[in-house]
């Protein structure tokens, strides 16, 4: 296994297809088939479903996808930092609960200093988009994009904001900024530090946690409510993230916000 294979699954795990997942890793069809089916028989099981309509992971494929996100991502992470070019900076942290005056209050900080010298950090998974974000628009160097990609960023989280109920893939996220995958996976890695797919995960756990706290609802209503169809996917997908259950986020007090 290889941190190529893993780039493969995410990739096309977040297109939905195997054409469209070759063609943004610039490779045949047939290549990206033998290195997934290669990668299939040294695990001993099947990553994705296939029909003619495209692919789908399997549970298999869910559960494997999960760890190799977090790996490549880690990956990228010494890449960036160690690669030509980048530098040590000062490290500044804050540990929170999920609260929204607290997230506010540490934006507007972080918007006031230069982000080429500092790296800042909030302790609270579910808010780490919005300080990418912030940290990211604010960065000094970019100033052929920022507009652009400013009003590209809007239209696209905007676009999943509104159908986070609904399938949502890559393609589909592009569209709604009239760009291509390519360009709208460039533009998150950039500007937002999240694969696609990856921030609308997240965004869909946010959206959990606040009528977790905010509302009486049945966790299963709320996951159906936030796009999840598997209340165990979804319970899972909330724990890897937050760190503990729905319910259990719930009993530590989530929903006393004021």
């Amino acid at each position: 296994m290889t941190l190529t294979q893993m780039n493969y699954i995410i990739t096309i795990s977040e297109t939905g297809s195997l054409n469209k997942a070759a063609e943004a890793l610039y490779i045949s069809q047939p290549s990206l088939t033998n290195a997934v089916k290669e990668l299939e028989k040294e695990l001993g099981i099947i990553i994705f479903n296939r029909s003619g309509r495209g692919v789908t992971l399997t549970n298999d494929g869910t559960e494997f996808l999960m760890y190799a996100r977090q790996i490549y991502g880690q990956y990228e992470s010494v890449v960036e930092k160690y690669s030509e070019g980048g530098s040590y900076k000062k490290k500044f942290g804050v540990s929170t609960q999920h609260y929204s005056f607290a997230v506010k209050a540490f934006v507007d900080m972080v918007q006031k200093f230069d982000v080429s010298e500092y790296e800042f950090a909030i302790r609270d998974s579910l808010t780490r988009m919005i300080l990418c974000i912030a940290q990211n628009m604010n960065a000094p160097g970019d100033s052929d994009m920022p507009h652009l990609a400013e009003v590209r960023i809007k239209d696209m989280l905007g676009w999943i904001d509104r159908n986070l109920k609904d399938e949502i893939t890559v393609s589909g996220i592009a569209g709604s900024a009239n760009i291509c995958v390519r360009e709208c996976q460039r533009i998150f890695s950039q500007y937002v530090h999240y694969r696609p797919m990856e921030y609308v995960q997240r965004r869909r756990i946010t959206l959990a946690a606040e009528l977790l706290r905010t509302t009486h609802r049945q966790v299963t209503d709320i996951a159906l409510e936030c796009g999840f169809s598997s209340v165990s996917y979804f319970i899972k997908q909330f724990k890897n993230i937050v760190g503990c259950t729905p319910t259990g986020y719930r009993k530590k007090g989530g929903d006393n916000e004021k």
